[in-house]
Order: C-alpha cells, then sequence, then structure tokens
C-alpha cells in the first residue's frame, strides 16, 4: 500500500508511481482522535523558520511533523546514553543519600537547608 501524507496527488517516492490523495495509517501504534496532546510552541526567528519551510516543503511533510520526529531522534538518542533518568525523584534521592549518606537521614532541618541554598543561589545570580 502506498501512503501519501499531506492530502495531495504525487508520485512514489521510490517507483515514480502516481498516488492518490489519502491519510498515513500507522500500523501497530494506533492513533485515535481521543489521544490527548499537549501543546508546545517555540519561538524561532525568520531565517530559521523560512529555512525549516524549505526543507519540509522539500520533504512533503510538516513543520510540525519534522520538528516531533527531529526531537524524538534528539530523545532517543539522549535515552540511549543513559543521560535521561525518568525514574521518580523520591527513588533518585533515596539512592542518592544511600550513595553518599549510607541511608541515614540528613542532619538539621530540609526546608532550612533549601532556605540557605536558594540565598546562595540569588546572590550569585545577582551577578549575573
Amino acid at each position: 500500500m502506498v501512503v501519501h501524507d499531506g492530502g495531495q496527488e504525487g508520485r512514489h517516492p521510490s517507483k515514480g508511481e502516481a498516488v492518490k490523495p489519502c491519510y498515513t495509517v500507522h500500523i501497530g501504534a494506533l492513533k485515535t482522535m481521543t489521544t490527548k496532546k499537549k501543546r508546545l510552541s517555540l519561538d524561532v526567528d525568520a531565517e530559521f523558520q523560512q529555512r525549516l519551510k524549505a526543507v519540509t516543503t522539500r520533504k512533503g511533510v510538516s513543520m510540525r511533523q519534522y520538528c516531533e520526529a527531529a526531537i524524538d531522534n534528539a530523545l532517543a538518542q539522549d535515552e540511549a546514553k543513559g543521560e535521561i533518568d525518568d525514574r521518580p525523584a523520591h527513588v533518585r534521592f533515596a539512592e542518592l543519600r544511600q550513595k553518599y549518606f549510607g541511608g541515614k537521614p540528613l542532619p538539621g532541618n530540609s526546608v532550612d537547608l533549601l532556605h540557605e541554598a536558594r540565598a546562595i543561589r540569588e546572590a550569585e545570580s545577582a551577578d549575573w
């Protein structure tokens, strides 16, 4: 089956066969209209947008599709390198506490430690 995205007649990219407008069929990853999506906005300069539009037009995909694929590829590379730890924060904290403090609770009040760390950060960032 030849699938052409975008609803326009065209040619099969490798065979030169004419294709009719149709919708993309996702096999193995059924997406329905009830799938919840989150909106992500990117502010880009005009030159970047023109470059993006030129590339996506040549490839026959939307800017959204191109950006989503590029981000997905970058995430997959980072995940493969182990750079993304998606475990819950409390699990990561417990592991670090075990590693550095032998599982013992930290001395003092954690709220006071947070206030102190924020004060240090604010003092350092004032010089930026």
